[in-house]
């Protein structure tokens, strides 16, 4: 039985070989397992190596919206870690996700 990150790595491969539509934002953590995916699929890979939205220089929102705009209306994982430490850092994330949701 695969470990649950070489399977999400080897299910994203897949689904990217047969879906262009599929693109694939990654921070750091993940980066090693899923360069398959990122030289199959170049144009749809994305290392942005950041804590959680609102944080960094990408504009989420945008994305999020995007995303929705296309028709997607599933749920959306992110894997990152916080900017900052403790219960601020948690109430943090969620006052971002918030914000990065509200389009």
């Amino acid at each position: 039985m695969k470990k649950l990150r070489q399977q999400f790595a080897d299910t994203m491969l897949e689904l990217g070989t047969q879906d262009p539509r599929l693109v694939v934002l990654v921070g750091d953590i993940s980066h090693g397992i899923l360069q398959p995916f990122a030289k199959t699929c170049p144009d749809r890979y994305y290392n942005i190596g950041r804590n959680e939205p609102t944080t960094g220089e990408i504009n989420y929102r945008n994305v999020f919206k995007h995303i929705h705009a296309e028709g997607f209306s599933g749920i959306l994982g992110m894997e990152h870690g916080n900017f900052f430490p403790g219960k601020y850092g948690e109430m943090s994330l969620i006052k971002a996700y918030r914000e990065v949701g509200a389009f």
